[in-house]
């Protein structure tokens, strides 16, 4: 009894922050970019009254960068490795890509804010609010679930499979690292390989982006090998 109602008001804080994560969108609808940042900003100032952050209270320093460093290549590491092997069975095309250092920098905006957005709203809190009363089993499928909840209302079988795989290995990473900053990378660096570096900046590879989605929209056989790429990590 005392799991259950320590989830619903998990699932309570989730929802009411999620609510107003989705008002800002609708208020900021022609400027996604600044609908991403203000969500981030939003949520750090909510997180933080329930210890929600890089790293655990108290944790040292060091600690923090060699977890950002361990989630960026894990993230980067299984992007690059899917992509990779899509490409060497024929599943992928890959061409040059062209940006300039400031296009990069700017194109880099998006995905660390949606990072960060989307692990303290998903993930972060559930785990700083019923992280002491439930098990972790608990946290894993709520965290899988909550990507899934969160995505798009008409999502493929593909992107059902990524979103909730994808879902679970971040939430491991919140319980295993106390602290986001190691999911925040992993999910951070997947976005930035599959949406910005493949996706024109530094290479063109078909498919790459939305077809490697995080919310439910993925699709292809590169969905598939992302989703066991995650169930196994």
């Amino acid at each position: 009894m005392r799991e259950r109602r320590a989830l619903v008001r998990g699932t309570f804080v989730v929802l009411s922050a999620t609510a107003l994560v989705a008002g800002l969108d609708a208020l900021l609808a022609e400027r996604g970019l600044a609908a991403l940042g203000a969500g981030a900003f939003v949520l750090d100032a909510v997180g933080s009254r329930f210890g929600v952050g890089f790293a655990a209270p108290g944790a040292p320093r060091g600690a923090t960068v060699r977890s950002l460093a361990f989630g960026a290549a894990c993230g980067a590491g299984l992007a690059t490795g899917v992509l990779a092997l899509g490409w060497a069975v024929g599943a992928a095309t890959v061409r040059g890509g062209s940006t300039t250092a400031l296009g990069l920098l700017f194109a880099l905006i998006a995905p660390l804010a949606r990072a960060m957005r989307d692990e303290w709203l998903l993930r972060g809190l559930p785990c700083a609010i019923v992280g002491r009363r439930v098990g972790a089993p608990w946290l894993l499928a709520f965290g899988a679930l909550a990507s899934v909840a969160r995505g798009t209302l008409e999502p493929t079988a593909a992107g059902l499979a990524l979103a909730l795989a994808s879902g679970a290995f971040f939430t491991l990473l919140w319980l295993v690292a106390r602290g986001g900053a190691a999911a925040f990378a992993a999910h951070a660096s997947w976005r930035i390989v599959t949406s910005v570096l493949a996706a024109g900046s530094l290479a063109s590879v078909t498919p790459s982006g939305a077809a490697l989605a995080l919310d439910g929209r993925a699709q292809g056989p590169l969905a598939w090998v992302a989703a066991v790429g995650f169930a196994l990590a």
